[in-house]
């Protein structure tokens, strides 16, 4: 009896003289043991226990201590991390329990918050460690939560996951997505290609265009019909077309070059709708009455070229039609790299650098189609020609420059809120295209035989020969962009988007501001003279809507 004495007491000053090891509350079975999870890392994929039979420890108000360690004590296992990440541990305090969820890092005495441990006096973990609170809503001790999503070393995902309590993907922007929250992950094998499509309907600076086409009431005398300020009306012009909504479409792809998603590189492309404005007046019989307004040069007054005419007193009236085309073109892109600069709990704020290129087309063509008639002013040729006369002003706008910015993005659950500014700075080519011509047909011969081929003369009414050419000049342009978009995850891989954006370029040549109407049809001046290229400020904004894929 003595011996057998004398071996227990040896036996439990031994137990008590050795450094102690404390299991999780929250984990698997140790296997022979009652209580606490299994001291070795868990094999990547493997899924966590659900709450075990009784003999694993009933719930209580104060975490359980498993049995001794079989290993060399002194090193604790953290939930969550990497095979590898088993940091050394100090003994547990003096007490009957150790902190629960995991060992408590050196110099920290019950578990250090920050790390994702609950601090002492949680009966079942706190929250804000990550482990479930004592409500019973989160699985009972002795296992994980049942159906809660696991990482690729089978623990469950944010549940105390990592040494510094953040997302073992290194970017604090995903907790569970929408739907079943079992299919969404944050774990090291996070997809890294990235892919949106989003639709546009976006507005435009417009462009301000000058009185093109006129009418007058039946019966005005032929020097002051179509003429402005003589009872004539304006048609079309005198206004700012394309500044309407317009669609177009936005594709953004790129992909993470390293697993912790730090370091990205991607590219844009955008393509905005071609806006087109077309006006179309026609008068078969000479009413009603179409002109063509213009300043007179050598007189200073207004004027007008007759396109269709009939005072009730010819008896062939002059016929014809007026067309009038506006457009506008739109589309760019960028290459672009990311670097994450921080990131916190739920938020990330990553650095913006790359290449931006946009292009900017505007046009306006007037062309106008006459039959003379008896009315034989301006040109002198026979009766019954077709008289066409066709201007155009086209400019075109090539941005390339550097860009630099940053995007910021809050995470909450399934949804996302980012803020993107960026500043490009570049050369801006501007080219400004003035085109006139006039086609005469003449009519059959009265005689018989076949008509003389058509006459094409250089100028039309306002792009005459003296302002017609091709002019270019370089410009220093900054281009800044911002952008607010809203995000729901519909799963690991979808997300559905909506925002807004806008761009603004300080100097954009634009066509309908070059159109003079003070002209010299004689040319005997040579009147207007060669154009400088003119320009302002131009912008587009408006919503987009769309889908990103990451696989």
């Amino acid at each position: 009896m003595k011996a057998v004495i004398t071996i227990v007491a040896m036996t439990a000053a031994a137990w008590a003289a050795a450094p102690q090891r404390v299991f999780a509350q929250y984990g698997l079975p140790a296997g022979p043991g009652p209580y606490g999870m299994s001291p070795g890392p868990m094999a990547p994929g493997q899924a966590p226990y659900a709450a075990q039979p009784a003999f694993h420890g009933p719930a209580g108000p104060a975490p359980f201590m498993g049995p001794a360690p079989a290993a060399p004590p002194g090193y604790g296992y953290y939930p969550g991390m990497p095979a590898g990440y088993q940091q050394p541990s100090l003994a547990p305090p003096a007490g009957p329990y150790g902190p629960p969820g995991a060992y408590a890092p050196p110099g920290a005495a019950y578990g250090d918050p920050n790390g994702g441990y609950p601090p002492p006096g949680a009966a079942y973990g706190d929250p804000n460690g990550g482990y479930p609170p004592p409500d019973g809503g989160y699985g009972a001790p002795g296992g994980y939560p049942s159906g809660a999503p696991i990482d690729d070393y089978g623990q469950p995902l944010n549940y105390g996951e990592g040494y510094d309590g953040m997302p073992l993907d290194g970017g604090a922007v995903c907790d569970t997505c929408g739907g079943d929250a079992g299919v969404c992950g944050c774990g090291m094998g996070l997809a890294p290609v990235f892919f949106g499509l989003e639709g546009l309907l976006w507005v435009r600076h417009g462009q301000q265009i000058p009185p093109l086409v006129t009418t007058s009431p039946a019966g005005t005398a032929a020097g002051n019909a179509g003429v402005i300020g003589q009872g004539a009306t304006v048609l079309f012009g005198g206004q700012r077309v394309e500044d309407g909504f317009q669609p177009g479409v936005r594709i953004t792809s790129g992909v993470w070059l390293d697993p912790m998603h730090e370091v990205a590189i991607g590219g844009r492309l955008l393509l905005l709708g071609q806006d087109e404005v077309e006006f179309n007046a026609s008068s078969p019989t000479g009413q009603p009455i179409i002109a063509r307004p213009f300043i007179d040069f050598n007189t200073g007054n207004e004027d007008a070229f007759l396109a269709a005419f009939d005072d009730g007193t010819l008896v062939n009236p002059r016929t014809g039609s007026i067309n009038v085309s506006v457009m506008n073109d739109l589309w760019g892109g960028d290459a672009f790299s990311s670097l994450l600069l921080t990131q916190g709990n739920g938020y990330r704020i990553d650095l913006l650098a790359g290449y931006q290129f946009y292009r900017i087309d505007e046009a306006v063509s007037i062309r106008s189609t006459s039959i003379r008639g008896d009315l034989a002013p301006p040109f002198n040729i026979p009766a019954g020609s077709t008289i066409t006369i066709e201007d155009i002003f086209g400019t075109q706008n090539e941005f390339h420059g550097g860009a630099l910015g940053a995007v910021t993005e809050f995470q909450q659950g399934a949804f996302s809120l980012k803020f993107l500014g960026r500043v490009a700075v570049g050369t801006m080519e501007q080219t400004l295209q003035i085109i006139g011509k006039t086609t005469i047909e003449n009519p059959p011969p009265a005689g018989g035989g076949p008509p003389l081929p058509p006459v094409v003369l250089p100028g039309g009414i306002l792009a005459q020969p003296s302002n017609t050419g091709e002019f270019t000049r370089d410009r220093t342009v900054v281009s800044p962009e911002a952008a607010i978009t809203f995000g729901y995850n519909v799963n690991h891989n979808v997300s559905l988007t909506l925002g807004y954006s806008f761009i603004y370029w300080t100097s954009v040549a634009q066509a309908g501001p070059h159109i003079n109407r003070r002209i010299d049809l004689t040319q005997v001046n040579a009147v207007p003279p060669p154009p400088g290229i003119m320009a302002s400020d131009f912008w587009v904004m408006g919503l987009n809507g769309g889908i990103e894929w990451r696989y």
